[in-house]
């Protein structure tokens, strides 16, 4: 069975541990590259998804990418590293010019590290995840085969055709050799 290199999926689901969106996209590739995006707090993970992809996509570039949104109400307080968000407005309000300026506190609490979180428990989402991976992973195999009968229909065709203009040739090749002679 004729199977295309090129194929996309998404997938997205939603539970307690958050909202998880996969995207896999594979193109032609000589041996297998496997490309994968994930938030820093789950980059523990990046191993096993490597090993998800690679048991069932054995050829190709393949690039993976996760968006994770945690679930908010399981999400404990927010504390915010108040000396760092000291340091920041006095930083800025250093460099202005024409006396102090004013500093948005929206600003402040969008630079990394002022904002404390909890983060995701790898052990505990990982498994949901990986199998929300494993159902894009089938999905892009799905694609991948469709689009190949696509392309075996049309390579067939043009079989077809070439037959067709060779019968008709040697059809003809008795009124062709007259000629030549």
């Amino acid at each position: 069975m004729i199977s295309s290199m090129t194929a996309f999926a998404r997938l997205e689901d939603t539970g307690d541990w958050g909202r998880a969106i996969w995207e896999v996209r594979t193109v032609n590739h000589r041996y297998l590259e496997i490309g994968v995006r994930l938030p820093d707090d789950l980059r523990v993970l990046e191993n096993r998804i490597r090993e998800c992809i690679s048991a069932k996509i054995q050829r190709g570039k393949v690039d993976c990418n996760l968006r994770y949104e945690p679930d908010e109400t399981h999400m404990g307080d927010i504390t915010i590293n108040r000396g760092l968000a000291d340091k920041l407005i006095s930083a800025a309000q250093s460099l202005s010019l024409s006396g102090p300026a004013v500093v948005n506190p929206v600003d402040i609490l969008r630079w990394p590290g002022v904002i404390n979180r909890e983060t995701p428990d790898p052990d505990s989402i990982g498994g949901p995840l990986l199998a929300l991976l494993d159902a894009a992973i089938n999905l892009v195999l799905e694609n991948r085969l469709r689009e190949g009968e696509k392309l075996a229909a049309l390579v067939l065709e043009r079989c077809s055709t070439a037959i067709a203009c060779v019968n008709a040739t040697r059809a003809m090749l008795p009124e062709i050799m007259e000629s030549i002679r």
